[in-house]
């Protein structure tokens, strides 16, 4: 299975911490819903009368426009994984873009009921077993599609908060800005050490150990290398689908907004989600009614991103919870029963 060369001490640890999490979990998200009825106050009879007039149509098309985000996702990652065939195994499988698709979704699960983005160990430990290489290999070609999303997605952040501030006040976008420059700034230094800081430069540094785990880690980082273009333009595909699937959600509840309003929501809701809560929870929400602001009532505002979380929360809670489940249970028999 996937997962099984994940230590049975941390199976345990991470049992003993199940109540612990449940317990900040409620809090954070009584604290969420104090903070919207109290900073933003928020009429929840208008709130409810929007909310049940919503379009199921356009509400399952944009469910449908989400997930197929995966797919595009899941091709990139294999793209990645793929491009660089040497490493310490002379076993190299090839997993179709499905099976990439799959554990990217149970990677979000894993991050929406984890704290630190766990989801993304979870992804370098499965695609390490399920391609017989090194764990650091497989970190290696996660974190480069991490630069190639975030970057993409910093481009269109930026490009749509300048289009926006033509004609809008962007008021409290400005910190969504502030967000946007900072990660910018950390992806280029990163970009810059891997540049040119290589394994030999290392080592003259650094212990052979770590030496061994950056190389490692700096093979499956180069897939991005060769296929710059074409990851890219997956992760293009990706963003567009994201602002489609927010656009949709608004006309599904009879409201409108601009394009480059969708596009600065869509995108500043996808940056916010990157903060360590359990899928960003307790952030993003209160992000999106302040982003959205700019251009709708508070009640519709909170409207919107009430049944977009629906999607992008609740429905990967469920639905990769299922899929994880599904085909990880065979593990946890097996390893968790002894």
């Amino acid at each position: 299975m996937t997962l099984n060369n994940i230590p049975n001490n941390l199976l345990k640890l991470s049992g003993r911490s199940t109540i612990l999490t449940k317990i900040i979990f409620l809090i954070i998200i009584s604290s969420l819903f104090f903070l919207l009825l109290k900073l933003f106050q928020i009429d929840w009879a208008a709130t409810w009368n929007i909310i049940r007039s919503t379009s199921l149509d356009l509400y399952f098309l944009a469910t449908f426009l989400y997930y197929l985000s995966f797919w595009f996702r899941g091709l990139r990652w294999k793209i990645l994984s793929n491009s660089n065939k040497k490493g310490n195994s002379t076993n190299f499988v090839h997993p179709s873009t499905f099976i990439f698709s799959r554990l990217i979704l149970e990677g979000w699960f894993v991050n929406t009921i984890t704290w630190l983005r766990m989801g993304d160990i979870f992804r370098s430990l499965a695609l390490a077993k399920l391609m017989n290489k090194s764990t650091f290999w497989a970190l290696g070609t996660i974190v480069s599609e991490r630069i190639t999303d975030i970057s993409m997605l910093l481009l269109l952040l930026i490009f749509s908060l300048g289009i926006y501030s033509l004609g809008n006040d962007i008021g409290t976008a400005n910190y969504i800005l502030v967000s946007a420059l900072a990660l910018s700034c950390i992806a280029v230094v990163f970009l810059m050490f891997v540049k040119f800081i290589g394994p030999a430069q290392l080592r003259k540094y650094a212990p052979n150990v770590f030496v061994g785990i950056y190389l490692r880690f700096y093979r499956g980082f180069l897939g991005i290398k060769s296929n710059l273009f074409l990851v890219s333009f997956l992760g293009l595909i990706g963003w567009i689908l994201e602002i489609l699937r927010l656009y949709c959600v608004v006309l599904a509840l009879g409201l409108t907004i601009t394009p480059e309003h969708a596009i600065l929501v869509a995108l500043a809701g996808a940056l916010l989600s990157v903060f360590p809560t359990p899928g960003g929870i307790g952030v993003v929400e209160p992000g999106l009614v302040g982003v959205l602001m700019l251009g709708v009532s508070r009640e519709s505002a909170v409207a919107i991103t009430l049944v977009d979380r629906t999607i992008t929360y609740l429905s990967v809670v469920l639905l990769g919870g299922l899929v994880f489940i599904f085909y990880e249970m065979n593990w946890w028999k097996q390893n968790v029963q002894k």
